[in-house]
């Protein structure tokens, strides 16, 4: 139960981290490299995005 827990405290602190940066500096752009987050190509590939897409493509309709 701890582990979970850790792992919303981190995001909470991050989420709260970029709101500041995007409130300061209009864009959230900085702190993907200044606080260390993860880029959208890194977090396609932590949720599976390639295997999400030849799903869809072999079940077009539903």
């Amino acid at each position: 139960m701890i582990f979970p827990f850790a792992a919303l405290l981190a995001s909470v602190t991050a989420a709260r981290d970029v709101l500041h940066r995007i409130a300061t500096d209009g864009t959230p752009t900085s702190a993907f490299d200044d606080l260390g987050l993860p880029h959208l190509d890194d977090f396609f590939d932590l949720v599976g995005i390639q295997e999400i897409r030849e799903i869809g493509k072999r079940y077009p309709h539903g």
